[in-house]
């Protein structure tokens, strides 16, 4: 694999982030979607490329005290080499740094792998929204990670 590199999302990367996305995700975003919370300057957007391939990207949202990790994907052939947990790792040092104290995300309840990687970040499981999801019908688990923030004038990761 090529070197791996985390950088802020950008508008000329949304059409792979939404093709990723399509292949993914039962109900994908649209490019459209995406773009809205690009826009948006509560948005911490990740992008992770091998190379000239889009690896994996991460959406989240972080307003005043608490964020929302909203998606997170990461291509079938880059799979089980870490990205995941790297992008997360960043997403929530990026939190830190806005002073986010309380993190918040669901999953499917299927998702074994994904619920296995947020328990490794800390995250615990908090609840559980009954029929959350569609296509197929399922669970959602609720996950929740309290943070302590990053002290001013720390450097960035």
């Amino acid at each position: 694999m090529s070197a791996l590199e985390l950088l802020p999302m950008c508008r000329e990367q949304l059409p792979a982030v939404a093709e990723l996305g399509r292949q993914c995700f039962t109900l994908p975003w649209s490019e459209e979607g995406y773009r809205s919370l690009l826009d948006s300057p509560r948005a911490v957007c990740l992008t992770a490329r091998a190379g000239d391939c889009l690896a994996g990207f991460l959406c989240g949202s972080a307003l005043l005290d608490e964020a929302e990790l909203e998606l997170l994907a990461v291509s079938q052939d880059f799979r089980r080499q870490g990205i995941g947990s790297r992008l997360a790792e960043e997403f929530l040092s990026q939190c830190r740094l806005r002073g986010v104290e309380l993190v918040r995300l669901e999953v499917r309840a299927s998702n074994l792998s994904a619920a296995r990687l947020y328990e490794r970040l800390g995250f615990e499981q908090e609840g559980l929204r009954k029929n959350y999801y569609r296509r197929p019908p399922e669970d959602a688990l609720l996950y929740l990670l309290r943070l302590a923030p990053t002290p001013p004038g720390t450097p960035a990761p």
